[in-house]
């Protein structure tokens, strides 16, 4: 279950007992057939590097002996291995669990292309931790070319009410099974996505059944600008009634709301006379101003863990630190106690899965904001980086739920509404780039003043790093930073401004600006001179699809870069090459906006001044604008191309 989630007190109650199997679980026993034989793929698939025989997966709900909810899963897999990568990718199993009690059973085994078996077991397993996160984990053995690995466990689960199942993923899938078990009074609304054929619900006995079986799921590769994880083939599952307690909707957005509302809103004396006292220090009495110096404060005193304990305000502010809900608890008080409007916002990053306003689920309820209607801007609580009026890219332009307070007599609940967040323009989010350049003929060196200007969302990180890194590591950014267009570069008179954060320096241009000294942009020719004006941007990636476009293409927000390159013509030299420098890369999208890539040169008196923008004005292109896409993308390695040369008078 999401973070979010569990923030959200839970409809019913649950608990885990481990190594304890509820009765009437119907694979208590599950096991698999003695007898084996090596299984075949397709010829069309005999060059992947593995392939996906089988897949069970079965979830069941059931209540023990004390009433209390318990889950159990099953997963079973079968992988045909075909190639020495497919080895490297399965010698190791890992199945995530706090504790290896949590696997109440698992077998493993290597079926060799003449049918042998090495078996492997639980003893066989070690539970490691990788950044932060427990796995049980089996190295395996046997593995060759040509082999069968099958593995199957049974796990005791935290009962999860609603949650994302995807089905495809870079592997291709013979046979697919899943089934969902629960007991008759609980019942699950599901919803299938991205040509995933509907779940079937049947209720036998006591029990209900949610199944699916699929046969050939074929691999969906990644690709570049697109949202992936969002576009698999996936199931939404959400519990929707306990028949026992009733026959009301569980699990709804308006549910959400009053909960979550509930959560934020509990307030006492002392958090009270703690947020007034601060209050009372702040100079700004204009709401956008006050909000800036609000969050400037919480988020240069408080930090988020996960915390034992209490998270309320008055805790928090004798701690320095909280949970992300007694987060949203400090911004709410203060936002109360300052008398501003706010609205709570809930929503789901697009590139994990898409939010469905007509799928009433908690799992879309993953990443909080503060929205002020009447300046229409957002907050970003947990983010350091992202200051007023900023929000992470993964959440512009979707679906979320919005949380008023309203009032009915002394009684103040939550109103909860479905609507979309809004984007940041592109204008608020570039890269700027300002080259001088001159050379000396006689000893083939340019010298150049380069002024790196960035803001936005290109500038948030950058700037928290500059702002709390060390006087080291702020000069390898800087270095790297100058080097990326001038491997050469030698730096003299560094500036770099717009970095102060304790200073309120969060909107200003991020300026970097350097003198630079360099051999490699200069070449001879015979007695003519090549300048290497296109990679003064730096070296750029082109964009390569051999296969037939399968998604969209997303991006995390619009943005764009500028150029401009004035390069003087040293005396006793004329310029060729200018008209290559002439070229655009531009379309129109879907929603009436157009993006592109557009190179000027011109001359003035003994100058050469090139202007160059690339620019994404629109954050969604439909695949049927690939190839306009990646033009414009692939124009940007052209121009890294690019060169004028010097021919003597």
């Amino acid at each position: 279950m999401k973070k979010t989630t569990l923030l959200i007190a839970c409809v019913l109650l649950c608990t885990l007992h481990l190594n304890l199997f509820a009765q009437n679980i119907e694979f208590k026993n599950y096991e698999w057939s003695d007898t084996v034989t090596i299984s075949k793929v397709p010829a069309s698939m005999s060059k992947e590097n593995s392939v996906i025989i089988f897949e069970k997966k079965t979830f069941e709900y059931c209540f023990n002996s004390q009433g209390m909810l318990e889950e159990y899963m099953l997963i079973h897999k079968k992988i045909k291995v075909l190639q020495e990568k497919g080895i490297e990718d399965n010698n190791k199993l890992y199945i995530g669990t706090y504790s290896a009690d949590e696997v109440l059973t698992f077998k493993a085994r290597v079926i060799s292309p003449d049918n042998k078996k090495t078996e492997m077991f639980k003893g066989d397993t070690k539970m490691v931790n990788e950044e932060g996160s427990n796995y049980m984990v089996l190295a395996v053995e046997g593995l060759t070319v040509g082999c069968d690995l099958e593995f199957f466990y049974i796990k005791q689960l935290n009962p999860n009410f609603f949650n994302t199942f995807r089905f495809q993923d870079q592997k291709n899938r013979l046979k697919t099974e899943f089934t969902m078990i629960t007991p008759k009074s609980l019942t699950f609304k599901t919803k299938s996505y991205n040509s995933l054929p509907a779940i079937k619900d049947t209720l036998i006995n006591k029990k209900r059944y949610y199944t699916l079986k699929l046969g050939l799921i074929e691999a969906m590769d990644e690709e570049k600008y697109a949202a992936y994880d969002a576009s698999v083939m996936r199931a939404e599952i959400k519990l929707s009634q306990n028949l026992d307690a009733g026959n009301a909707e569980l699990y709804t957005w308006a549910g959400a709301a009053s909960q979550i509302y509930k959560n934020v809103h509990f307030e006492n004396t002392d958090e009270s006379k703690d947020v007034k006292k601060v209050l009372k220090q702040f100079k700004c009495t204009e709401p956008e101003c006050l909000i800036r110096e609000i969050e400037a404060y919480i988020k240069g005193n408080f930090n988020i863990q996960d915390i034992d304990g209490n998270d309320d305000v008055a805790s928090t502010f004798k701690r320095k630190y909280t949970s992300t809900m007694g987060m949203l608890k400090l911004y709410v008080r203060f936002f109360e106690q300052a008398g501003i409007p706010f609205e709570l916002v809930v929503g789901n990053d697009k590139f994990s899965s898409k939010f469905d306003p007509s799928f009433e689920t908690w799992q879309y309820l993953e990443e909080y904001l503060f929205y002020f209607p009447k300046l229409q801007k957002y907050l970003t609580p947990t983010n350091d980086a992202l200051r007023f009026g900023f929000f992470p890219g993964g959440l512009m332009m979707t679906d979320a739920l919005f949380i008023k307070e309203i009032g009915i007599g002394d009684t103040k609940t939550a109103l909860g509404k479905i609507q979309k967040i809004g984007e940041i323009p592109m204008e608020k989010t570039y890269n700027n780039m300002d080259i001088n350049m001159t050379l000396d003929p006689a000893t083939l060196k340019s010298k150049l003043k380069v002024t790196h200007t960035t803001n936005g969302f290109m500038a948030a990180d950058i700037r928290m790093f500059y702002f709390y890194a060390t006087a080291e590591d702020r000069l390898k950014y800087t270095e790297s930073t100058f080097k990326y267009g001038v491997k050469d570069a030698v730096l003299s008179n560094l500036e770099v401004k717009g970095y102060d954060i304790a200073k309120g320096e969060t909107e200003t241009d991020f300026v970097l600006t350097a003198d630079v000294a360099s051999s490699e942009l200069i070449e001879k020719a015979g007695g003519d001179i090549i300048v290497k004006i296109g990679e003064l941007i730096g070296e750029q990636s082109e964009m390569y699809q051999d296969k037939d476009r399968k998604m969209d293409m997303e991006l995390e927000n619009t943005h764009s870069y500028t150029r401009k390159i004035v390069f003087t013509v040293p005396a006793g030299y004329e310029v060729k090459g200018m008209e290559t420098f002439n070229f655009a890369s531009e379309f129109d999208n879907k929603d009436g906006r157009k993006s592109g890539f557009v190179s000027k040169a011109r001359k003035e008196g003994n100058q050469v001044i090139i202007d160059v923008r690339e620019y994404y004005a629109s954050i969604f292109y439909p695949k049927s604008l690939f190839e306009a896409y990646k033009k414009v993308i692939n124009s940007a390695a052209d121009f890294n191309k690019l060169t004028l040369i010097l021919v003597k008078k």
